[in-house]
């Protein structure tokens, strides 16, 4: 819960949701006004623990998360998860990877203490409320306690994302699950790998922009369907769809992944192509939209276009 024993509910929940704070700091550091994401209020806040597989992606219908989030999207609420912290072990450690799904990574900001000068992450170094019954030490000794607290870790992250969502919602209060996160995704600051080209793929649509979030364009919506046709199209059939949707659901028709309507684009890449070309600002690929300009004339009207990628062929790495 938010009031918890070891401070984690109440500092996430704070970020996401807290009214004004003066003169919030941790013994004096980064003392200032804290507030949160969004203003409400309630907050429902929802913990839970779960060991995730490392290095291999689980099947959703595996995953309780994945099962009680795809159930959620189906409800008209958007579930925001965090990445996970164990991004420094290597790729391909985001186990969940529901499209259902708003998956936080974090982002380095400027924060500077007197004692170690640093670069953290928005997960990294965060102020925020901590339970009173909770040491803010690794001491179990420790009798001190603190009204708030710096905290580093990807949990830190998603909370500010959800503080976005809501903000969101209060613009467009009818906005299905997927019409939010496809705003989010889509109004994102562009992250520039060429710093980091192994980071690529850890920058996901950038870094979130709640002000453009709510000027947004095009809106990739899904419909009712649309999620049990993405799992037909990755290979379920009813047995493991079942555990997933929670009722008898078959497959309408046979799809393929890219038919899923989620704001970016996927190619099939054979896996003995090791070494990939990566579409960034100095990429290879040229990437051609028509029509560049849609106009609509009514609300809920849908568009066609057509997006072209050409370049050279992959080669394998030798």
């Amino acid at each position: 819960s938010a009031r918890d024993t070891e401070g984690h509910g109440s500092h996430t929940a704070s970020t996401a949701a807290r009214n004004n704070i003066v003169n919030a700091s941790f013994s004096g550091l980064a003392e200032g006004t804290a507030r949160g994401g969004f203003h409400q209020q309630g907050l429902l806040h929802i913990k839970y623990a779960m060991f995730i597989r490392i290095i291999f992606v689980s099947e959703f219908y595996s995953v309780p998360v994945a099962i009680g989030a795809f159930h959620a999207a189906e409800n008209g609420i958007l579930v925001v998860q965090s990445a996970g912290n164990s991004g420094t072990l290597g790729k391909q450690t985001v186990s969940i990877v529901a499209p259902w799904i708003l998956t936080v990574a974090a982002r380095t900001i400027d924060r500077l203490f007197i004692d170690k000068p640093d670069r953290n992450a928005p997960s990294g170094d965060i102020l925020a409320a901590y339970s009173p019954v909770a040491s803010h030490s690794t001491t179990t000794t420790d009798r001190r306690r603190v009204k708030y607290n710096i905290i580093s870790g990807t949990s830190m992250s998603c909370p500010h994302v959800t503080g976005v969502v809501a903000y969101v919602k209060t613009f467009q209060p009818h906005w299905s699950p997927s019409a939010i996160r496809s705003a989010l995704l889509t109004t994102a600051f562009p992250m520039d790998p060429s710093n980091n080209p192994d980071g690529e793929f850890a920058y996901g649509s950038g870094h979130v922009n709640p002000v453009k979030a709510i000027d947004y364009g095009l809106v990739y919506d899904t419909v009712k369907g649309d999620n049990i046709r993405f799992l037909c199209s990755i290979g379920y059939v009813e047995g493991t769809i079942r555990i997933v949707t929670g009722h008898n659901s078959s497959c309408p028709e046979k799809t393929l992944p890219r038919d899923y309507t989620y704001p970016t684009l996927t190619a099939a890449i054979p896996q003995y192509l090791l070494k990939l070309q990566h579409i960034s600002y100095n990429s290879k690929l040229e990437i051609k939209v028509v029509s560049q300009v849609l106009s609509f004339k009514s609300l809920m009207e849908k568009k066609p276009y057509n997006v072209t990628v050409t370049g050279k062929t992959l080669k394998p790495f030798l």
